[in-house]
């Protein structure tokens, strides 16, 4: 197998999985108006299928739970 020609395949996959993760973030940030649980659930979804990784995920996971804690505290829910 020549070189070139799989390099040329990883750049093509890899050009697929950026130009994907940056239609899929720009499609969330435009398509919802509440940041709520789907906003969440989809965003947690693009970063996994965009190869982001799990440990980006699970502090998305934190970030969200620190936000609901913070906001029932606010409302005097804790």
């Amino acid at each position: 197998m020549a070189e070139g020609g799989f390099f040329k395949r990883l750049l093509a996959g890899l050009t697929k999985t950026r130009d994907n993760f940056v239609k899929n973030m720009d499609y969330i940030f435009r398509g919802f108006t509440n940041i709520d649980d789907e906003f969440y659930e989809e965003l947690e979804e693009i970063l996994i299928m965009g190869d982001i990784g799990v440990t980006t995920t699970e502090y998305l996971r934190r970030f969200k739970a620190q936000g609901q804690r913070t906001k029932d505290q606010r409302a005097g829910r804790v």
